[in-house]
């Protein structure tokens, strides 16, 4: 089951014509997203529309609006950054199960930080990619990459922004981060993968549970980020930048 596909299915019955939607970016199975927005046409919609479609969907699906924009407008081509969040949890007493990340590993939290500096920037991330081959380029622009501890001290969050993210690429990323948090790898090994210099020794991806894709931004449209997960995000200021 695609959350795709659990939308497309319900608003065909609600609307009673086939609807096709074009979604601003795919996710790996298992990866929460907190902000997403697909584009289709609608003949109509009654004010009601969005209570009456999210009483069929499934409990882990939510409709927050229904917008309109130009026709000529394309979510998936003119969004002009994307936002993921991966948060770590190392107390089992503390996880959240399918909310976030639970590593047994002792982490270096200052190792991941020096390492996520590393980051900003536009880079070729074909290492970081587990299909370079359906892209025309592989290059992408990191435009924020920020690490934060909870004043709970008790979880952690690895914020990455860019202009776009290759498939699987977020995953390796932070899995290849957690690796310089084990000191499995050096600093210096990492830079020389970002730089191209030198393969991975090995491809672990980071743990889908604890990734969300938190927010996509537009020149032509602005939304709050909707979220349950309070216990998990908490407000702005319950984290602090490392």
């Amino acid at each position: 089951r695609t959350v795709q596909g659990a939308l497309e299915d319900i608003l065909k019955q609600y609307f009673s014509y086939n609807i096709k939607l074009v979604g601003c970016g795919r996710t790996d199975a298992g990866v929460h997203a907190l902000q997403f927005f697909a584009h289709t046409w609608l003949e109509s919609a009654e004010a009601d529309a969005i209570e009456k479609i999210n009483l069929k969907l499934p409990n882990d699906i939510r409709l927050f609006d229904i917008i309109g924009i130009n026709e000529q407008s394309h979510l998936q081509r003119d969004a002009l950054s994307r936002t993921y969040e991966f948060y770590i949890i190392n107390n089992p007493k503390e996880q959240k199960t399918g909310m976030a990340s639970y590593y047994i590993d002792d982490f270096n939290y200052n190792k991941i930080n020096e390492a996520m500096k590393l980051l900003d920037g536009t880079m070729d991330f074909k290492m970081f990619c587990r299909t370079p081959g359906i892209y025309k380029n592989t290059i992408c622009e990191i435009q924020k990459a920020k690490f934060y501890i909870h004043k709970n001290k008790k979880v952690w969050k690895i914020r990455l922004t860019a202009n776009r993210f290759l498939k699987g690429m977020v995953r390796l990323l932070v899995g290849r981060l957690l690796e310089v948090g084990r000191e499995v790898i050096t600093i210096e090994e990492w830079q020389k993968n970002l730089l191209g210099e030198q393969p991975l020794r090995f491809r672990t991806p980071a743990h889908a549970s604890g990734l969300y894709l938190t927010k996509v931004e537009y020149s032509y449209l602005s939304c709050p980020v909707i979220s349950p997960l309070a216990k998990i995000q908490g407000a702005t200021t319950d984290w602090d930048e490392i």
